[in-house]
């Protein structure tokens, strides 16, 4: 699903659990699926998102206990410029202004092509 064939387009991340998850019943086994997509998290390691200020990351591991703040590496600030160096984030372990997801991203938008980040 995630991956480009020659006869079916890519689909993003969370588009593609989301599929799993409206099929369980149908293509999958219902406790196989969730169990599947509890292991995967809400926000799959490798996908893009957007946080509340603006900026882009890229989402590093999931974190077991709070599926809602993985650790992610800031690709571009809140104006979506590309920065000098890439940062890692604990979205857990945050002591000032909280940051948290906003959502999921396609993942070639804003010029940024998640296959060449280097995790």
């Amino acid at each position: 699903m995630i991956t480009s064939t020659p006869y079916r387009q890519a689909i993003p991340e969370h588009k593609a659990l989301q599929n799993i998850y409206n099929l369980r019943e149908k293509l999958f086994q219902v406790d196989l699926a969730e169990q599947f997509l509890q292991c995967m998290g809400v926000y799959p390691t490798g996908s893009l998102v957007e946080l509340s200020s603006g900026a882009v990351a890229a989402v590093l591991s999931q974190n077991a206990e709070q599926k809602m703040k993985p650790k992610i590496l800031m690709l571009l600030d809140e104006k979506k410029h590309p920065l000098k160096k890439s940062r890692v984030f604990d979205l857990v372990k945050q002591s000032k202004t909280p940051l948290f997801i906003a959502k999921s991203l396609e993942n070639t938008v804003y010029g940024v092509d998640i296959k060449q980040v280097k995790f």
